[in-house]
Order: structure tokens, then C-alpha cells, then sequence
């Protein structure tokens, strides 16, 4: 977060952490943060794993299947930019599952 545009709305406490990292395959992308949250998950520190997916009935699959044993903490609704739902796993890791299918 240190080496972001907007360093100085971090604490000090927070400068050496991730703000964004992003994996890519042909089938989706997955980011994660360091960012801390209200849900922190168990053995997973701060981290929230989201998975951008290129379509809704895609985006829903996978929502649907890692909700499975967990916790849904924010519905999948849709906003401008698409949709997108947010969960704790039966492991005890955060999601975000996102589509900018509209």
C-alpha cells in the first residue's frame, strides 16, 4: 500500500501490506488484498480472494459452490459495473465474486 497513489489514507501499520494483486487464466481472474475487513477469516489472516468472472451464470456457479457449508455476507446483487456477491467459505476464507456482464 506504501507504493500506491493513495499511501498517505494508510497507516504507517499498513504501508508494507498488498493493496491489489491479480492472477489471470483464460477462464477467470483472481485477485486478492490485504486489506482488513469486519470478517476476518479463520487461518486466513485479512485476506479477501475475489474472482472476476466473464460471465453472470459463470459468476453465479462459483458463488453458489464456494457458499456451499459457508456464510453468504453480501447477496449477489447487480450495480453499474455488473454484479457481484461476497462470501466466507466452510474453510473459513473471504470471497468476492464479481461479473461485468450486464
Amino acid at each position: 500500500m506504501g507504493e500506491s497513489p493513495m499511501e498517505e489514507m494508510f497507516p504507517a501499520s499498513h504501508q508494507d501490506k498488498i493493496l491489489h494483486a491479480t492472477l489471470e487464466s483464460a477462464d477467470f481472474t483472481l485477485n486478492g488484498t490485504d486489506l482488513p475487513g469486519n470478517n476476518q477469516a479463520i487461518g486466513s489472516g485479512n485476506i479477501r480472494l475475489m474472482i472476476s468472472c466473464p460471465t453472470k451464470n459463470e459468476m453465479q456457479s462459483i458463488f453458489d459452490k464456494l457458499s456451499e457449508g459457508g456464510k453468504v455476507t453480501h447477496p449477489i446483487m447487480e450495480f453499474f459495473a455488473g454484479a457481484m456477491g461476497n462470501l466466507t467459505d466452510k474453510f473459513g476464507v473471504n470471497w468476492g465474486v464479481f461479473s461485468a456482464e450486464k
